[in-house]
């Protein structure tokens, strides 16, 4: 997890509060559930900490200082770490993969029973998913429990759940641009 540079880019700019309502909420969620994605989280806190000492405020890029304003939304970090999968309102879609909406604009809770797979697709935007329960793999990796899998806009993937367990994910995507659907 921690080779991909998209983490990378996508931790750093949770450090710097730049990151969607939705992607804050699974970047934090992840962060209660992955020690060593928290100190990936405060080695990118600390070097953003310092570049932005040498920044004079009047210039500062006003993305930086998102994060402060309140979010309106009823889901935190803890309520989607605590959330009771099994009475979620779970709705099938035509691929048989199984969603249920998040509170949160752009969020949603995936379900896929043990060895069932999403169907190949790609995204238009960033696609985040957090595993909550089970594993899921990408058809290159295999993410546990608190990992991040990413969905890169244009690149292919096929999400399955992996091993014995029912598999639920805890997905973001960020906005789509308004030409695209998919």
């Amino acid at each position: 997890m921690f080779k991909d540079p998209t983490y990378d880019a996508f931790m750093l700019d949770h450090a710097s509060g730049s990151l969607s309502q939705g992607m804050t909420l699974l970047a934090d969620a992840h962060l209660n559930l992955n020690a060593a994605g928290r100190d990936r989280n405060d080695i990118w806190a600390a070097i953003g900490g310092v570049l932005l000492e040498n920044v004079d405020e009047a210039t500062r890029p006003t993305h930086f200082q998102r994060r402060a304003m309140p979010y309106r939304t009823k889901e935190t970090s803890t309520s989607i770490l605590e959330a009771d999968l099994e009475r979620l309102p779970w709705k099938t879609g035509f691929s048989g993969v199984e969603y249920a909406r998040g509170h949160t604009p752009h969020t949603k809770f995936m379900r896929l029973k043990a060895g069932k797979s999403a169907p190949k697709h790609r995204h238009s935007a960033l696609e985040a998913t957090l595993v909550l329960q089970g594993a899921l793999s990408d058809g290159e990796h295999t993410y546990q429990v608190g990992e991040i899998a990413f969905g890169v806009p244009g690149e292919e993937h096929k999400p399955m759940a992996v091993g014995n367990e029912t598999c639920v994910c805890f997905v973001a995507q960020d906005r789509k641009p308004f030409w695209r659907l998919s």
